[in-house]
């Protein structure tokens, strides 16, 4: 006790004027005092227990277990402090906690804690995760408050007056830059915009006040409303409990209450309805998102919430998008007809109460204490159920205690980092939640009074903040997206360039190399460029990139494997790019990159693509991609508009001499100048590679075996990695190598493994579709000698530049080594011949012109911007009049569709044209409908089936019958309009790689007009303006149509059309998984994709579509949701979700719904 008297007497003598300084140095002092040391600090904790209580064993064990475990917790600081604390007397402990409270009041924090404002948005690309900050729209002063609290009252009062309450307590809060702001002043919600925008922060919820017609702090959210100029989405959370001066919604000591009635209902969905039309309110699908505070609360959660949307719809909204929260323990979001479930920490947060093992002011009378720690640990094994939407939920900290100073409910312990913890934890939660509907919830953004804000404060400056855009950093950089900027400007006359690499290793290796010299060569032709990698492992690589782009995005992408989930889940991110950066081109280095070629065929960009791959011998690469050669050859062919082939044999390997340049690899003549000169008479004969054993090192050795009596001045160096097996083997001499061979360890740098040799060697097993190393050898003027095997036989001229000997013949090589060791006339010949023809054929200046014209002349040939449809119909209808087309339609009853659906199809077909009609246990009146009209029909074919076997096998048994160009599957319940059938061939027949095709309708998912919104599993129905028929939108839609067909990863089934080499790549529908129908077209359409084949859509071609009565909306609910669980086992729900995506956020269908929808408008206003 003396010792702590005396501690804080020698810090007031230090310190007089700062209580900051003073705890430092009695902190600081603690060793000094106490003995430093965990051994000291047990002692001391052992003496200072006895002191207390020398007559009782269990009292002195209690009170050893509590410091301790204080201790450990972090609650307070070292044991030994917590002891001191136990130590102190009770004025004394209060007189520290005063110290405390002035420190903090006058902002006396650590320097280091402060984090500055950032200076730009860190996060540039759009993410599919977004982060949402709850808002309290309450400090100004507004009549009710100061009838309850006094004149002038806002939460401010409570704030300033918070006072701490145990040893590193964090009270009172101190705003940053915003100060104690009032929200009547417009500046300030100007400034939280920006802040929120430059920290990542999605949208704001506001919790909205309304008693039964009566608002509370409306005055800010109604200026947000009347301020465009406040860009920052927003939503409202119904704050639909009691209005208590516990401030705790109670039932006891209420100020305001809630009257919950049906009628309030509807009129509180009319207050915010005017909100809704606002271009800035928060929607998914459509759905105005609204979030109801306390469901418990409402006399019938589940008819409130029946009856909100049924109003909503009834005012022209498709939906609502319903969340409840999780507050006081509501879970059961479903059963009372939520969409979702947010999480609103701290409620339902389950750690431990350690107010006990605290010392606390004798003012304080809460019951509570809880750490951050804890929470962020006990949310990390939280996870979202299946079947269930859960968007996570987060607090920057808690602490209440500023509204009751002694009773609060406190969450200690909260950083920045910890806060950053529990964020990555939510996103990465919300990564189950279908995409669109991935939010994060922040509580909150400006709770000053309950301790949970993002604003800055004086402590922590704009940490929490920093925080926030920190996790969406880390997240992009998961799954892509993150942009790096450089210092090259982009050139506003100048063509773009979209620039993906195939590869980033933690080495500079050959691909890196290659793909440095294409960027280079780019820039030098005056592109502006966007460089797309796969991570961001090598910065010296990125470094060097940048010289050369105005800009490098980071996207997670793998390399073409089986599965077709990572081929596709990447393409919206790199629509994303492509939108924003708006290239002329985009250049995919090597074949094995398949994400962004199927972007670039979405957006109509042209595609090049570099080949280095000899890919018909490359088993290796086959097995990976899981094709045959021939197959890899076609899908590239099918993605890419022109090829650039490193060499002859890779561009024989591929075919289309029209469509390839070939343009060899070049490098750099630095350091690579020196004679080749022997100084002791021996040639040094070396192969330089990684010493796997199809690189062909045994050919050597056994080259070395053959020359040691025949060419006794050869030497033969082994130059690669000495850790390899076979390798390690030799060297030890387990397997005999001949005197004449060393082993020579990896060298870094390409010049200083040239240096040791005098001739370079490749006696490769496999094909190499380039030979860097040989190439490097020749300017750094060594001759070569080779197998006439893959590309490297290029570069040497016989007799000239070095030898070409026969594949797997190194007995071959034996004149040739001699005549080098015995002519050293010929040796230096060939030397400069070698460097003379690197130089000359393969320079950069060569590689440079050829690159840029190719791409230059690409650009051209895809330069002319399509016709309106309407314009060139007759035109290109006329091109494709002799492709034969089978339409293929399967009935079930339903016959009234089917009435007006055959004879429209009858009376659309031509000379060329046939319908099978497959009957799949139809009643006796159906069957006697279709008997009648195919009799005599010489163009009608009519299968039947006794027995219902369910769509699929149906539809397998019309696609086995037809023998055309092209068969479309068509819906019983369609409509067709003229020229349908011709205008879908012309469709998918015209569009490189397209293999399936679907049109445009009133009822087909996203390829509806106008509206794609839908009540649950439903496709929706839009019915035809009056007026309007299915012909008129046909003609419509050819005026807003190009010719050019949209390439998407799915059609919609009501009317599909399959291509006769698509049938024969991937056979027919999948009736184990999909029997009865629904599904069965989204996994061809994915089985298509993985195999390079097109779905398209011909937007120029309108069906209309009645939806069938087969079956009942139960039924039909049921066996959607079952296709849709079966494509998530079989795909994963990632593919199925960025396929969606990119047909929702399409730009063509967009506009084109918007144009449907002012035909529409025009119609009704006409009418009325």
């Amino acid at each position: 006790m003396f010792a702590t008297r005396t501690m804080k007497l020698r810090a007031l003598w230090r310190h007089p004027l700062n209580s900051i300084k003073r705890k430092e140095f009695r902190t600081n002092s603690g060793s000094f005092v106490l003995g430093s040391g965990a051994s000291r600090s047990r002692v001391w904790t052992n003496l200072a227990a006895i002191v207390r209580h020398p007559f009782s064993t269990n009292k002195r064990k209690t009170w050893r277990d509590a410091v301790r475990f204080a201790a450990v917790e972090n609650l307070g600081s070292s044991e030994s402090k917590v002891a001191d604390l136990a130590g102190l007397s009770d004025l004394e402990f209060h007189s520290m906690l005063y110290d405390q409270y002035v420190g903090n009041s006058l902002a006396q924090f650590q320097p280091s804690e402060y984090v500055e404002i950032a200076k730009s948005p860190p996060v540039s690309a759009g993410g599919d995760v977004k982060l949402i900050a709850y808002y309290l729209p309450q400090f100004h002063p507004f009549p009710e408050n100061e009838e309850w609290w006094g004149k002038g009252f806002t939460e401010w009062r409570n704030v300033a007056r918070a006072f701490p309450l145990f040893d590193g307590h964090y009270q009172p809060r101190v705003p940053g830059e915003l100060g104690y702001y009032d929200l009547r002043a417009p500046q300030v919600m100007k400034r939280q915009v920006e802040l929120a925008k430059l920290y990542g922060i999605s949208a704001f919820c506001f919790h909205f006040y309304w008693f039964a017609g009566k608002r509370l702090m409306e005055l800010p959210v109604d200026h947000y409303l009347a301020t465009p100029e406040l860009d920052l989405p927003f939503s409202f959370c119904w704050a639909n409990e009691n209005w208590s001066r516990r401030w705790d919604g109670s039932e006891s000591d209420i100020l305001i209450a809630q009257q919950h009635s049906p009628a309030d209902d509807i009129a509180f969905l009319h207050e915010v309805e005017r909100y809704f039309r606002d271009p800035r309110y928060l929607r998914i699908d459509g759905k105005p998102v609204l979030t109801i505070y306390r469901p418990s609360l409402l006399p019938n959660a589940l008819e409130t919430t029946e009856r909100l949307r049924a109003e909503a719809r009834k005012l022209g909204y498709p939906d609502l998008y319903l969340i409840s929260t999780n507050s006081f323990g509501f879970l059961d979001y479903q059963a009372f007809g939520f969409d979702a479930l947010s999480e609103f920490p701290p409620h339902n947060v389950n750690t431990p109460n350690l107010q006990g093992r605290l010392r606390l002011s004798k003012y304080r009378e809460g019951w509570r204490i809880r750490h951050y720690a804890d929470v962020v640990a006990n949310e990390r094994g939280r996870s979202v159920p299946a079947g269930k939407v859960h968007h996570p939920g987060v607090m920057p900290s808690w602490d209440n205690s500023a509204r009751r100073p002694t009773g609060g409910e406190i969450i200690h312990g909260s950083t920045p980092a910890l806060f950053g913890k529990m964020l990555d934890n939510a996103i990465n939660r919300t990564k189950a939640n279908p995409i669109g509907q991935r939010l994060v919830f922040i509580n909150a953004w400006n709770e000053w009074a309950e301790g949970a804000y993002l604003e800055p404060d004086a402590k922590f400056g704009y940490a929490y903040l920093q925080e926030c855009a920190n996790a969406l950093v880390r997240y992009e950089d998961g799954r892509g997206g993150q942009i790096i900027k450089t210092d090259r400007l982009m050139a506003s006359d100048a063509r773009r360039i979209l620039l993906c690499s195939h590869h980033v290793g933690h080495e500079l290796f050959g691909g890196e190399r290659s793909f440095l010299d294409v960027a280079k060569a780019l820039h030098v032709n005056g592109f502006n460029v966007c460089v797309v990698l796969p991570n961001r492992t090598n910065v010296q690589y990125v470094e060097e990139l940048k010289q050369y782009s105005s800009e490098i995005r980071i996207i997670s992408y793998s390399q073409w494997k089986r599965n077709a989930s990572g081929s596709l889940s990447p393409v919206p991110i790199f629509l994303k790019a492509i939108d924003d950066f708006k290239p002329d081109l985009v250049y995919v280095n090597t074949i094995v990159i398949t994400a962004p070629l199927m972007a670039a065929r979405i957006r109509s960009i042209p595609t090049m693509v570099h080949a280095r791959e000899i890919i018909r011998h490359d088993p290796e690469l086959c097995a990976q991609i899981g094709l045959e050669a021939e197959a890899i050859v076609s899908q590239v062919w099918r993605s890419a508009d022109h090829m650039i082939a490193n060499s002859c044999v890779t561009a024989q390997c591929f075919g289309e001499p029209e469509r390839t340049s070939v343009i060899p690899n070049v490098v750099s003549a630095e350091g690579l100048g020196e004679a080749n000169e022997s100084s002791d008479g021996i040639v040094r004969f070396g192969i330089i590679s990684s010493n796997l054993p199809k690189k062909g090192f045994e050919d050597v050795i056994e080259l070395a075996r053959l020359c040691e009596h025949t060419a006794p001045k050869a030497r033969f160096l082994v130059i690669g990695s000495t850790q390899r097996s076979l390798i390690a083997e030799y060297i030890a001499g387990k397997i005999p190598a001949p005197p004449n061979v060393e082993f020579v360890d990896y060298q870094s740098r390409a010049v200083d493994a040239i240096r040791r040799v005098n001739v370079i060697l490749n006696f490769s097993h496999f094909q190499e579709s380039f030979g860097r190393t040989i190439l490097e050898g020749m300017v750094a003027a060594r001759p070569a000698i080779v197998y006439n095997w893959g590309a490297v036989a290029e570069l040497v001229e016989h007799g000239k530049t070095g030898f070409v000997i026969p594949f797997k013949a190194p007995h071959a090589a034996v004149p040739f080594v001699k005549q080098l060791c015995e002519n050293p006339e010929l040796l230096k010949a060939m030397s400069l011949k070698a460097r003379a023809r690197a130089m000359s054929k393969y320079s950069f200046g060569e590689f440079s012109r050829n690159l840029g014209d190719a791409c230059h002349q690409l650009i051209d040939r895809s330069a002319a911007r399509p016709d309106r449809y309407s314009k060139v119909r007759a035109t290109r209808l006329s091109k494709i009049e002799n492709v034969t087309i089978d339409i293929v339609v399967c009935v079930h009853n339903a016959l009234e569709d089917v009435r007006r659906c055959i004879p429209s199809v009858v009376d659309n077909l031509r000379g060329n044209h046939r319908l099978i009609i497959v009957d799949d246990g139809s009643s006796t009146e159906t069957q006697r409908y279709l008997a009648e009209v195919t009799f005599g029909a010489p163009n009608i074919i009519l299968k039947r089936n006794e027995h219902a076997v369910g769509y699929t096998v149906a539809a397998n048994l019309g696609l086995s019958v037809s023998e055309a160009s092209l068969v479309i599957l068509l819906n019983s319940d369609t409509i067709v309009t003229s020229g349908w059938a011709e205008k879908m061939a012309d469709a998918v027949f015209n569009t490189p790689g397209g293999g399936i095709v679907s049109a445009m309708s009133n009822a087909a998912s996203f390829q509806s007009l106008p509206e794609v919104a839908s009540d649950g599993f439903q496709t929706p129905v839009n019915e035809l303006p009056r007026g309007i028929s299915p012909e008129d939108l046909n003609r419509l839609c050819e005026q807003w149509a190009t010719e050019e067909a949209l390439v998407v990863p799915l059609v919609h089934g009501f009317c599909f059309g399959i291509t006769r080499d698509t049938l024969n790549t991937l056979g027919l529908f999948d009736e184990v998984n999909f029997k009865d129908g629904y599904g069965e077209e989204n996994e061809y359409c994915f089985r298509a994709v993985a195999a390079g084949i097109w779905p398209v859509i011909a937007a120029h071609t309108f069906v209309f579509h009645a939806k069938t009565k087969s079956y009942t909306n139960e039924r039909r609910n049921k066996l959607v949701q079952r296709a849709q669980r079966k494509l998530y086992d079989m795909y994963g729900q990632d593919l199925f979700e960025a396929a969606v995506a990119i047909l929702r956020e399409h730009p063509v269908l967009t506009r084109m719904r918007e144009q449907a929808k002012r035909v529409a408008l025009d119609v009704d206003q006409e009418v009325a």
